[in-house]
């Protein structure tokens, strides 16, 4: 890492630091004899070099995508099966950035810790109730921002739903009033009555419609 000018004793870096933060160095000084030889009187000293630490690191997550499947009535607060780690391997106050989470509906999950100084383990939780019958599908990013510009993280998180049988049949209307003759012929066609349910046809429901004679 130094070099040392072994006659004026001038002392230069000669190569890049590792990941130190306190190079400990002893230096020498040997008198030299006639012939040019080194002598016994030599006397030794010691100093360390403490290096600044410059903002040169972005923050970076574990990965570039993170993708999950969970069921549509996971509860307000369900942390998601997901690991993601970021990282600055600056030190101090040049370590510290924002973590957001961003894109449509995100406000449907929540992030933290959103403050990170050096290195954190995310959580991304359920904030509101979801609903496979509205968005079966999430698509958001995640940001690390520092206090420089340039120096960003980036990643993207899919969330898909798994649907649930969790909607009941609904008749189209509450109440059904029809008026006939007493001579109408068994067999006459009376009404048509709809029932709906808003349950995905990958569950298959059977609805079964019960005839009441009065």
């Amino acid at each position: 890492m130094f070099a040392l000018d072994y006659i004026s004793g001038s002392l230069t870096v000669s190569g890049q630091f590792p990941l130190l933060s306190h190079p400990f160095l002893s230096r020498f000084a040997t008198e030299l004899n006639e012939d040019r030889t080194p002598s016994s009187a030599t006397v030794m000293t010691t100093f360390t070099i403490l290096l600044i630490d410059k903002n040169d690191n972005p923050p970076r997550f574990n990965s570039f995508e993170y993708r999950v499947l969970i069921p549509e009535l996971a509860q307000v607060s369900f942390a998601l099966p997901l690991y993601i780690q970021v990282e600055d391997k600056d030190e101090g106050v040049n370590s510290m950035f924002q973590v957001v989470l961003t894109g449509n509906n995100s406000e449907h999950f929540s992030i933290s810790p959103t403050a990170v100084q050096g290195r954190a383990d995310l959580r991304v939780r359920v904030a509101v109730p979801l609903d496979y019958e509205t968005i079966r599908s999430y698509s958001f990013s995640l940001y690390a921002n520092e206090s420089l510009s340039e120096h960003v993280g980036f990643a993207r998180v899919f969330i898909d739903l798994i649907n649930e049988n969790d909607n009941r049949p609904i008749f189209s209307q509450a109440l059904y009033n029809i008026s006939l003759l007493e001579s109408t012929a068994p067999g006459t066609s009376l009404l048509q009555i709809k029932v709906n349910t808003h349950t995905h046809q990958s569950l298959s429901p059977a609805l079964c419609l019960k005839s009441c004679t009065v």
